[in-house]
């Protein structure tokens, strides 16, 4: 299957204020739809930071794959999973970059196809670090996880700071 690569972003370090208003209302967004707790809707939220450098970058800075456009989105998928959001944003009228587009292509991944399975594993997540551990391995699985961030990412949204 197609997997979202590591960002590739040169990431310096978390950022001074990690939490973002894009995280707060994906945070939001995910426990309204999805009845995800807190904890477990961070570890969503976390992953998405890491991936888009605090939801500043969404085009993958340095593809791992050579000659490959990389990754996009909050997400940054990669691949035939890239081309699938693109198509999905498309149909929906929808500008790739924009909130819209992002939240909506995951919760199209989450309730429509096979990659909506990680919900069951989200759903047992204890705290902000499983739920982080399970979202990143489960749905994005990167090549190079860099989990410390996202745990660490996950666990400040989880605080709302």
């Amino acid at each position: 299957p197609a997997t979202s690569q590591s960002s590739g972003l040169s990431f310096g370090g978390l950022p001074s204020k990690p939490v973002s208003d894009v995280g707060t209302r994906l945070m939001s967004d995910l426990t309204r739809d999805f009845g995800l707790t807190a904890d477990q809707a961070a570890g969503v939220v976390g992953n998405l930071a890491h991936e888009s450098a605090g939801f500043k970058s969404l085009q993958e800075a340095k593809p791992t794959v050579e000659g490959s456009r990389g990754g996009y989105g909050y997400a940054q998928w990669t691949g035939p999973r890239r081309k699938q959001f693109e198509a999905w944003a498309q149909a929906n009228g929808l500008d790739p970059a924009s909130y819209e587009a992002n939240y909506g292509f995951m919760k199209h991944e989450l309730t429509s196809t096979s990659e909506g399975r990680v919900l069951q594993y989200l759903r047992q997540a204890p705290d902000a670090a499983t739920a982080a551990l399970t979202f990143s391995q489960k749905y994005l699985r990167p090549g190079v996880p860099h989990n410390d961030r996202r745990v660490t990412l996950a666990r400040q949204y989880a605080q709302g700071k």
